[in-house]
């Protein structure tokens, strides 16, 4: 797998149909990758201070 990182925002980056934001409060289970979709992992900030950031910002995002 190829992991990139980037200084703008993903927003500024990729286009909205090709993202797909993980995140641990998702009722959703990602079984498969998809070739072309980019996979933002946000659950490694979702410190107890700021619990639910990565979904609200997946939410927005979806908007």
């Amino acid at each position: 797998f190829s992991v990139n990182f980037h200084s703008e925002s993903y927003t500024d980056v990729f286009e909205s149909k090709d993202i797909v934001y993980l995140t641990s409060e998702s009722d959703n289970i990602i079984t498969s990758l998809q070739d072309g979709k980019v996979y933002i992992i946000g659950g490694l900030v979702d410190h107890n201070s700021q619990k639910g950031l990565c979904h609200q910002i997946a939410q927005e995002g979806k908007e």
